[in-house]
């Protein structure tokens, strides 16, 4: 199930961006994946996952569902500030709605409010980490794209 969504998320997001682009965010949030167990292993406080495994570099599945929640929950904030993508500070509230949309789904899956506090701030850097890889440098007017939002709720409902 994580595989299929993965494989949709991408290829979604291939339809709106290069192939490097694609490339290049997925390494972008891969390394900060990793990281983010680094940081766990080391710390043991604010991003340990509820089956923290310390062989994490087999452990592929949480990789590939931290890279499909989190393409996904930008493109579930792009549809929500569809009407607003010409204003001055889009950018911004697209980083801070992700990250909030993040924030929301861990806390009502762990209802550990300071995990979830932790995870928001990280996800916001990796979220301001990877913009350059959304920027699609084409010129053509953008269209509301539902296919995040349905992988959403596939993986809230899983």
């Amino acid at each position: 199930m994580i595989l299929a969504a993965t494989v949709a998320t991408l290829l979604a997001a291939n339809q709106r961006l290069p192939i490097q682009n694609i490339i290049g965010l997925t390494v972008t949030l891969a390394v900060f994946w990793w990281a983010t167990l680094l940081i766990a292993k080391i710390s043991g406080v604010f991003f340990k996952p509820p089956h923290f495994n310390f062989h994490f570099l087999r452990d592929y599945e949480f990789g590939l569902l931290w890279i499909v929640g989190l393409i996904n929950a930008r493109g579930l904030g792009k549809l929500a500030l569809f009407r607003w993508r010409k204003t001055a500070n889009y950018g911004l509230w697209l980083i801070a709605l992700s990250s909030l949309l993040v924030l929301v789904e861990d806390f009502v899956s762990r209802k550990n409010l300071i995990y979830s506090v932790g995870k928001f701030l990280f996800v916001a850097m990796m979220f301001v980490a990877a913009t350059p890889w959304w920027i699609d440098k084409k010129r053509i007017e953008p269209k509301r794209d539902f296919q995040p939002l349905f992988i959403m709720l596939l993986l809230w409902l899983w």
